[in-house]
């Protein structure tokens, strides 16, 4: 499971996909109907037939809609997790952190704003987190032992492992800390921050719907 989390293959080469289109043939599924919907929730598409041609319409449906090209990647990626209920807890929010990385060079810094008033989200995730391991010392233990959950803490040490990381959040400094971050009271403060890490000239690259928006190198 981890392993595709560093890096991400196309959905026709997603083991997690393939695996779940046998089980389904394995069932005896020969008919699905699918809706595709917007990141407000409204229906846009509605795709129904064989279980595969139908799934990869609606995937390339998606893909059209939430896939973003950027000319190259910046040292510096400011990622909004686009708002209650988005933002509700770290469990949801990291979509953000994950997409932004997409965005930022290796050494970058990556800036995620959101509220996170629920703090973790997720009680194995939270384990994770507070048990003192170093980022890479995260990432080996959930290799080791896998557990829903672990992916998630996975998520937020292989990027910190790479990158550095700001969050603009109303959680404390101790939570922020355990993410492997550093907390700012305000995007203009992360900005002066992110611009001490990588230089007056860095390049930025924005997301203001940072969980929705999901960025790739175009060429």
């Amino acid at each position: 499971m981890v392993e595709i989390m560093d890096n991400l293959p196309p959905i026709r080469e997603n083991p997690v996909s393939l695996e779940m289109i046998h089980a389904a043939r394995i069932a005896g599924v020969d008919f699905i109907i699918n809706t595709v919907v917007d990141d407000s929730g409204r229906l846009v598409e509605v795709v129904a037939g064989d279980l595969e041609k139908a799934w990869y319409k609606a995937v390339q449906v998606s893909e059209s809609m939430y896939l973003t090209p950027i000319p190259r990647k910046a040292k510096v990626a400011i990622a909004a997790a686009s708002g209650y209920p988005r933002d509700i807890n770290l469990y949801q929010a990291q979509k953000a952190l994950d997409h932004a990385d997409k965005a930022t060079v290796e050494g970058g810094t990556i800036i995620v704003v959101a509220e996170c008033k629920e703090a973790y989200g997720e009680k194995i995730f939270e384990s994770f987190m507070k048990a003192g391991y170093t980022a890479r010392g995260i990432m080996d233990e959930v290799k080791k032992n896998f557990v829903m959950g672990g992916h998630k803490a996975y998520g937020f040490a292989k990027v910190a492992a790479e990158k550095k990381v700001i969050f603009v959040t109303s959680l404390s400094e101790e939570v922020v800390a355990s993410l492997f971050a550093r907390k700012a009271s305000s995007v203009e403060e992360a900005v002066q921050m992110a611009l001490k890490d990588q230089g007056a000239d860095a390049d930025f690259i924005v997301f203001p719907e940072g969980s929705v928006t999901v960025p790739y190198v175009a060429g």
